[in-house]
């Protein structure tokens, strides 16, 4: 499902705007793995500009979906949507984070096009299921246990 730079801009999908860093690679298959999981098709395409915020915003309003990702000269990784002001992303996170919240970024871009809920970008929300009251696992009572199903449970309903 997914496009490159060998593909026509004016096909729907997703695109991803990119500084070009010569000190640093840029990598974005965490991202564009997201967006894969979900079916997308994306186009991938380097710019001149700098800025993670004014990439995204190229990016989503160059696409016929509406959605675009910017990833500046700093590492920045900008989730925006066309009907947002400049200055206003829906997310931002950095290089730096971990894999899973690019690929929860990548993910959130398709399902921003899709109409349906997001993919929780706060680890915290992970940890307080896993690590319930601060037990460690050979401490985990069944009722542990059961409070941790439904936490899982209602979270997978959620996404």
């Amino acid at each position: 499902m997914s496009h490159d730079n060998n593909e026509p801009a004016h096909l729907p999908s997703i695109h991803i705007c990119y500084c070009g860093n010569e000190e640093k690679a840029v990598d974005v298959s965490q991202v564009l793995f997201g967006i894969e999981e979900e079916g997308l098709p994306y186009f991938l395409v380097e710019k001149e500009e700098e800025s993670a915020i004014e990439l995204g915003f190229i990016a989503a309003n160059s696409s016929p979906l509406g959605v675009g990702i910017g990833i500046g000269r700093n590492g920045d990784m900008i989730l925006h949507y066309s009907k947002l002001e400049p200055k206003i992303p829906l997310y931002k996170i950095n290089q730096n984070n971990e894999t899973w919240k690019q690929r929860a970024l990548g993910a959130n871009a398709a399902r921003l096009v899709k109409g349906i809920p997001f993919k929780s970008m706060d680890k915290s929300e992970l940890k307080n299921v896993v690590s319930h009251e601060g037990l460690k696992d050979d401490e985990l009572t069944d009722k542990d246990i059961a409070f941790i199903v439904k936490e899982v449970i209602k979270r997978m309903k959620l996404s």
